[in-house]
């Protein structure tokens, strides 16, 4: 008996593998086209692990789960590499393993039925290299998997047919069942495998010459032999069905949820009827025989193959050529009956499995002829003949407009960014908000989100309570795709149908691409009220530290101003732990402002750390930060709203033309300060400000950076975003005096510093090399000196050296220790400040809301 060494099987397997992988990243990751089957069979295994309520019910209950929790394993590591879901690469991992898998199973089949190992190789080789075909191994759908288990079956049905070893008869067995719980089409084969049982056990008799056959039996006994092998062949894949509608009723609250619910192949399909090309094969068998034979002849060269084998070699036996005409009927009956009630597509690739069959279905036909150049040669041109009709096949949209995609891959691909940005500004833009959105749609756009677990989605237990009352549910916005063809009849679609109508209880947010539309919830606080009114358009924070001597006259300049622009705003005041009478000054305002709200932190924590609190508690569109002592001219309020309204400006910053009547050291200290920290970070702040305006994705997005070594300047900076700036003449003080020491304002330049650049680390390393370079220059004039005789004590260079190479190290740990400082303070995660009393200038039920919405 022939034989192939493992290594040669391995060596198939890595190869296909490894091609179809490549192939896939390249196409799914490089150029970003993801066919929509595979990425929402990736998103169904990713709901499983990092989705808002992770369970194994979340991996769905319509589409048959194999390939998903195979998907699963491979989105373990997601948390260090996001394009496993992102780019779907964990469904290109899938799909290229089992196509990998049938390379290697195919070349052994040969082998196992006496061919030539050089035939097995390039049997293998030529279907699982054919252009169509490799393209299943790469998109990572469960066609692949699909084809390895089909193709199993057929080869150990037709051992079975040769030696009625039952070892063949239970493989077929498990693999009808991993087909069925892969796709549905296993069951038409299935079926059919069990009529054929019938075929070979009365009419085939055991062809293997080396074991003893068997007596003629009466119509009795083998009746029970059709019956034991029914039993054993077709009990998983049954087990496996009754399963699969356990399984729908259980979680899903109906048994047929795969057939009739709302996200089924029948709900898709329902739009099919108004398509003429569908709608003249709905209820008209010969119509939809003929589109059926017309696809199904791209894939029956193999087919023809066999028929001329037969008839060179003059095999008249029909029996087990009518086993095979029932498993290649069976795939395309299904698809005939799917056409005529008007719930299949009709996909290019739908008629494709006949093909796996059929080919699987050739080792067993040589095995029953002359291994004579011929008979290899018919096999090979028919197999050398498909890969040529079905790469022209492919290459036209025409025939295979769907399978034709991959090859325009950077086509399609543009038109898949719409949910990647959807996604990126549901993530910096709404951060924090509740989003519900049908997962059978948006399935790109949380794959393609950083934070998935902010989504209420389809597989959520809150799902369809949220559904029928989202303001109730605490849903901020609602996502809803543009209805097409493909789209389900889901309850979102049907109940509300949202994106052409709306809803009353919502409005228009944001409109993506023509594809997708963005609803705000519109959340009432006493019946009437509405949940925007509970959001200002302005936030004023002003941070104050002992300013009881002009903080009333302040607010009351800034709130004149700040209502001139709008009457949406809200003013608030973070007392960083004042010593003077400044919180009673600001609780004597509250009573007089329905605009005020203030924070006293339980001590000094500093400017930074106020303005913190400040920017984590403002609720604005847009928030503005400024000072209390009116240096922040309020006149250029005006300005600034404007920039951010009419031109959507993101920041504002006002910039210092001067820094007023500031003394001479100060002027000089923020002069090194800017210079040092510019070369060192590569931030230009000179004559930078706190007084910005920033949008309110601008804040979100601040919010996002925990550290508690802050410096707003340098982190408004860090941000990006679209800026402008406003020059201003710094004013005098209204009133006292700064509250900035010469120890505060080291201590700020220090914090920026080490927040912003690890470059004065690298002094340490600088020096070194310095001094390692001067010691080389004085040990050779040391040497020299010595030789020439004229070496004496350098009592004094010594001291020098110490001297500063003492310095250069205390200055070098200095700055580590800098650095270490930060580090001990970052990680022992102490939260940046406590809030010790609150003022609220609002009613009491309205404030209470206030306090909700703030948490």
């Amino acid at each position: 008996m022939v034989k192939l060494h493992r290594s040669v099987y391995w060596a198939l397997f890595l190869l296909l593998f490894g091609l179809e992988f490549a192939v896939g990243y390249y196409v799914s990751h490089v150029v970003g086209y993801v066919h929509s089957d595979a990425m929402s069979r990736v998103a169904n295994a990713f709901y499983v692990l990092f989705s808002r309520n992770p369970h194994l019910g979340a991996i769905g209950f319509v589409w048959t789960p194999l390939p998903s929790l195979v998907d699963l394993v491979f989105l373990l590591p997601y948390h260090w590499f996001p394009a496993l879901a992102s780019s779907g690469l964990a469904g290109v991992i899938m799909s290229s393993l089992f196509a990998g898998m049938t390379a290697a199973m195919l070349a052994r089949a040969v082998v196992s039925f006496g061919m030539p190992g050089w035939f097995a190789i390039l049997f293998s080789l030529l279907f699982s290299c054919n252009p169509f075909m490799f393209l299943f191994g790469a998109n990572g759908m469960s066609d692949a998997p699909f084809i390895f288990f089909i193709m199993y079956s057929v080869v150990h049905l037709s051992h079975w047919i040769r030696t009625r070893n039952v070892r063949s008869l239970i493989k077929v067995s498990f693999a009808l069942a991993l087909a069925f719980w892969t796709r549905y089409e296993a069951v038409p084969l299935g079926a059919a495998m069990g009529l054929a049982v019938i075929i070979i056990i009365f009419l085939i008799p055991r062809q293997d010459a080396d074991t003893e056959q068997l007596p003629r039996h009466t119509f009795k006994y083998k009746y029970f032999h059709v019956e034991g092998t029914w039993v054993l062949m077709l009990s998983p894949i049954v087990f496996s069905g009754l399963l699969w509608i356990w399984f729908n009723y259980l979680i899903m609250g109906n048994p047929l949820f795969f057939l009739n619910g709302d996200y089924s192949n029948v709900a898709q399909a329902q739009q099919l009827a108004s398509e003429e090309k569908f709608a003249e094969m709905i209820g008209h068998p010969i119509p939809a025989s003929l589109f059926v034979l017309k696809k199904t002849a791209y894939y029956s060269i193999p087919l023809l193959s066999i028929i001329l084998l037969r008839i060179w070699n003059r095999r008249w036996v029909l029996w087990d050529f009518l086993v095979l005409m029932l498993l290649f009927i069976s795939i395309i009956t299904l698809q005939w009956l799917m056409l005529l009630k008007g719930t299949s597509y009709g996909w290019f690739r739908y008629f494709m499995y006949v093909l796996p069959i059929t080919v699987a279905w050739l080792p067993y036909e040589l095995a029953s002829l002359k291994k004579t150049f011929v008979n290899y040669s018919i096999v090979i041109s028919g197999m050398a003949a498909t890969c040529v009709l079905l790469t022209s096949a492919l290459m036209n949209p025409q025939i295979a407009p769907d399978e034709n995609k991959f090859i325009q891959a950077e086509h399609y691909a543009v038109s898949q960014t719409v949910e990647k940005e959807i996604a990126q500004y549901l993530d910096t833009d709404l951060a924090g908000y509740n989003i519900l959105m049908d997962s059978y749609s948006a399935y790109s756009v949380i794959l393609n989100s950083q934070h998935p677990e902010k989504y209420l989605i389809t597989s959520d237990f809150k799902f369809h309570e949220s559904l029928e009352d989202p303001v109730g549910s605490g849903v901020d916005f609602i996502l809803s795709p543009k209805p097409d063809k493909s789209s389900a009849d889901s309850i979102d679609n049907q109940k509300y149908q949202l994106y052409e109508k709306g809803a009353p209880w919502c409005e228009l947010y944001k409109e993506f691409g023509g594809k997708w539309r963005l609803y705000k919830v519109i959340r009432t606080t006493d019946g009437g009220s509405r949940m925007n009114s509970m959001e200002p358009e302005i936030s004023v924070i002003i941070p104050v530290f002992n300013e009881e001597v002009h903080i009333v006259q302040s607010l009351s300049r800034v709130e004149k101003e700040i209502s001139r622009i709008t009457s949406s705003y809200e003013i608030i005041i973070i007392d960083d732990g004042s010593k003077d009478s400044t919180w009673d000054k600001l609780t004597q305002f509250g009573e007089l402002s329905q605009h005020f709200y203030a924070l006293r932190l339980s001590r000094n924590f500093g400017k930074e750390l106020a303005m913190c609190a400040g920017l984590e508690h403002a609720r604005g569109k847009a928030v503005i930060i400024m000072d209390s002592d009116m240096q922040h001219p309020p006149e250029l309020l005006q300005q600034m709203v404007h920039l951010w309204r009419e031109e959507g400006k993101d920041v504002v910053e006002c910039v210092k033309r001067s820094r007023g009547n500031e003394t001479l050291d100060k002027a000089i200290g923020s002069s090194m300060f800017y210079t040092i920290l510019n070369k060192l970070s590569g931030y230009e702040l000179r004559g930078a400000s706190d007084y910005k305006l920033l949008d309110q994705k601008v804040v979100r997005a601040w919010r996002e950076m925990p550290e508690r070594n802050t410096f707003f300047r340098g982190m408004v900076a860090w941000l990006g975003f679209d800026k402008v700036q406003i020059d201003f003449e710094v004013p005098e003080r209204v009133d006292g005096n700064s509250q900035w020491s010469f120890t505060n304002l080291l201590k700020l330049a220090v914090n920026a510093v080490v927040a912003f650049s690890s470059i004065p680390l690298r002094f340490v390393s600088i020096f070194g090399v310095i001094f390692f370079l001067g010691a080389i220059i004085l040990g050779i004039q040391t040497l020299f000196q010595k030789f020439l005789g004229n070496a004496v004590t350098g009592f004094t260079t010594v001291i020098l050296l110490l001297l500063i190479i003492g310095s250069v190290i205390m200055i070098s740990l200095g700055i580590i220790g800098e650095y270490i400082a930060s580090i001990y303070n970052e990680v022992k995660g102490r939260p940046r400040y406590l809030v010790s009393d609150k003022i609220h200038s609002l009613s009491s039920e309205t404030e209470q809301a206030l306090e909700v919405s703030r948490m």
